[in-house]
């Protein structure tokens, strides 16, 4: 009996849940392919001079933050909005402010760790 409620189960929100993988990784897909070009057409025009150089390290740090902004949301969002509540996890954790709750604490903590990130790496450089 119990193997017919987990087919059961499967059937009914293990497609679902399939669903929002395979959406979540085009997306996923989708922010790696198109995200540099747009960013390199974006900042290809500068008004000051600068050097190639520094123009390449400038697009290629808004890359890098645009990709991991991106890739923190698409994560956060699947998980939290899409796939808890297919579970059952989000019913018994109450209230939908702390999805919003950890979901901006995650927020916080990538940027504050990409800063500290960058402040160390330019420390050891010198």
């Amino acid at each position: 009996m119990s193997g017919d409620i987990v087919v059961a189960w499967l059937i009914d929100h293990g497609t679902r849940i399939l669903i929002i993988l395979v959406v979540g990784a085009i997306l996923w897909f989708a922010l790696n392919r198109f995200l540099p070009p747009i960013v390199r057409r974006t900042v290809g025009r500068t008004k000051y001079k600068e050097s190639k150089e520094g123009l390449e390290k400038r697009t290629n740090t808004l890359v890098s933050i645009f990709r991991g902004v991106g890739r923190v949301f698409i994560v956060i969002i699947a998980i939290f909005w899409f796939i808890l509540p297919q579970t059952g996890l989000a019913d018994s954790l109450g209230n939908a402010y702390i999805f919003v709750a950890l979901i901006g604490s995650l927020v916080i903590s990538y940027f504050v760790s990409w800063g500290l990130n960058k402040m160390f790496s330019m420390r050891r450089r010198k």
